[in-house]
C-alpha cells in the first residue's frame, strides 16, 4: 500500500478539494478517545486520499480497493476498461465488469435526470481545452451508449465515456462498502476532495466539514456541516482552468454549446447519500448555472450550495435541503 499512517489523537484533517476547499475538522480529539483510529494516506487517480479508519489493515483493504477502481477505470491507463471502451469502433459490443457498469448506468441515467447537463460522452471536447487524456471526436450524445445488461453498444462513431464525474466518488462509495462488510460502521474517507462520511467521529460527535471561499482561503468558511453517513463534493471552474483575454477555459464543458461552461458558477457543492451521485450533480449544477442549478435542486430535493460570479462580486446560494445538514 502507498499509504502512511499515523495515530490522530492530537491531529486536524485538512482536506483540499480540486474545486474549492474542504476542510473535515477531526481533531483536536480529546486524550482519552473512544476510539484508537488511525490515519492513512496514498496516492491514486491522480491525486491524493486519505482516511480515518479503525487500524492500518482497514487502511489497506481502502488503498486495495481504489487501486483496483483506477486500473479498471481510469482513461489515463491503456490497458483500463474504459481505454479499451473508447477505443473500440462503431457498432461493437464491450462487455464490462460489474464495477464498471454501475458507474456507466449511473453517468447515462444522470445525463437523463439532468436534461444533459451532466454528460459522460463530452471526453473528447474536455480534451481539446487541454484537460483530460480522451481524444475520440464524434458524438457526443449519450444516448450512442447504449447499456443493456453487462453489454454497452457503441451507436455512433468516436462516442466515448468519460468517468471523470464519476469515477472517484464510485470509488469512494466501494471503499465503504469493503469496510462495512468487514463490520466498520465509523470512518472518514476523502479522495480528491471528495468526502464519505460514515458513523462517527471519535469523540462520538458527527463529522464535520466546511466549505471555504474559492477564492479567498484565509476567509471563515461559507457553511459548516454535519456529515454523518453522507458524502459531499464540490465541483468548479477555476482549479483546472486557464485565461484567454476574457474568457475562462476549464474542464467542465456544456454539451449545448460544446464550450467550457459559462454559467458564471465558481463552486456547486453538493450532499449526497453517495459520493458518485454527489461527483456528478455538483458537476451537473456548475453546467446549468446558478438560477436553472438551484432550481433543479429545490424540486428534487437535492442539498446543494452554489457560488456564482455577479456583476457586484461572489453570490452564494444553498437549496433548502442543504440548510439541513449546516450546523447551528
Amino acid at each position: 500500500m502507498d499509504a502512511s499512517s499515523m495515530g490522530i489523537s492530537r491531529r486536524g484533517f485538512i482536506m483540499a478539494a480540486g474545486s474549492g476547499l474542504v476542510t473535515v475538522m477531526a481533531a483536536p480529539l480529546a486524550r482519552a478517545a473512544a476510539r484508537p483510529d488511525v490515519a492513512v494516506s496514498g496516492t491514486v487517480m491522480g491525486t491524493s486520499w486519505r482516511a480515518i479508519v479503525a487500524d492500518a489493515q482497514a487502511g489497506r483493504l481502502v488503498a486495495a480497493v481504489l487501486a483496483d477502481i483506477d486500473a479498471r477505470m481510469s482513461p489515463f491507463r491503456p490497458g483500463s476498461e474504459i481505454t479499451a471502451l473508447n477505443a473500440a469502433p462503431r457498432g461493437s459490443a464491450i462487455n464490462l465488469s460489474p464495477a464498471t457498469r454501475a458507474v456507466v448506468a449511473t453517468g447515462l441515467a444522470t445525463a437523463e435526470r439532468t436534461g444533459g447537463a451532466f454528460n459522460p460522452a463530452v471526453g473528447g471536447l474536455v480534451n481539446r481545452f487541454g484537460f483530460g487524456p480522451i481524444r475520440q471526436t464524434g458524438s457526443i450524445d449519450h444516448r450512442d451508449l447504449a447499456l443493456d445488461g453487462r453489454t454497452l453498444t457503441k451507436r455512433a462513431a468516436g462516442v466515448s465515456f468519460d468517468p471523470c464525474g464519476l469515477a472517484k466518488g464510485y470509488a469512494l462509495d466501494a471503499a465503504a462498502d469493503a469496510l462495512r462488510a468487514t463490520g466498520a460502521r465509523d470512518f472518514l474517507l476523502e479522495l480528491g476532495g471528495e468526502v464519505l462520511a460514515a458513523g462517527h467521529h471519535p469523540q462520538g460527535r458527527p463529522w464535520r466539514a466546511g466549505i471555504e471561499d474559492p477564492t479567498a482561503a484565509s476567509a471563515p468558511p461559507l457553511a459548516r456541516l454535519d456529515l454523518s453517513d453522507r458524502c459531499l463534493a464540490t465541483s468548479g471552474d477555476h482549479a483546472q482552468a486557464y485565461q484567454v483575454g476574457d474568457r475562462r477555459y476549464h474542464h467542465i464543458i456544456d454539451p449545448a454549446t460544446r464550450m467550457p461552461a459559462a454559467s458564471g458558477i465558481v463552486t456547486a457543492s453538493v450532499v449526497a447519500p453517495t459520493a458518485m451521485a454527489a461527483d456528478a450533480l455538483s458537476t451537473a449544477l456548475v453546467v446549468m448555472g446558478a438560477d436553472a442549478g438551484l432550481a433543479f435542486a429545490h424540486r428534487r430535493g437535492i442539498a446543494a450550495l452554489v457560488v456564482a460570479r455577479t456583476s457586484t462580486g461572489l453570490t452564494t446560494h444553498m437549496s433548502p435541503a442543504f440548510r439541513t445538514h449546516m450546523r447551528s
